[in-house]
């Protein structure tokens, strides 16, 4: 069984990365309904939408996920549905994501979810950071 890490919000940054506040995150959410190619994401009081230490939200990060077709989030009832093509995530990528566990469909999302953030987030592209087209982070190489 693959250990579940967790990060506190208040040592989360930008420098930590998407896969520290995916950490974060993850404790925060649950899958309320799946079928192939939608989730429904339960959110609980902790889960903060924001990355710490930048202007990206989850929203805008899910918005430019590749795969991710759409997305609706209803803040009031703490839920967000996503929309996606199922060829390019996974449908286990989403429990295996929230569970902790370190399967290739996990790890996929994660990758996709770094690419897309490292697209959108200023503090990313001062450090150098980036991604191309697919969503690969590029190296500062």
């Amino acid at each position: 069984m693959a250990k579940r890490t967790s990060v506190s919000p208040s040592t989360t940054s930008v420098a930590g990365g998407m896969s520290h506040y995916l950490a974060t995150l993850t404790p925060g959410i649950r899958i309320a309904h799946q079928i192939g190619g939608r989730v429904r994401l339960k959110l609980d009081g902790s889960v903060n939408m924001t990355v710490p230490g930048d202007t990206v939200d989850l929203g805008q990060i899910l918005k430019v996920l590749p795969g991710v077709r759409d997305i609706h989030i209803n803040l009031l009832a703490r839920s967000c549905v996503i929309e996606y093509d199922s060829t390019v995530i996974s449908d286990a990528a989403w429990p295996d994501l929230l569970a902790g566990r370190a399967t290739q469909a996990a790890l996929s999302l994660q990758a996709l979810f770094e690419g897309a953030f490292s697209r959108l987030s200023p503090a990313s592209a001062e450090q150098g950071m980036g991604a191309d087209a697919s969503g690969t982070p590029l190296s500062s190489d």
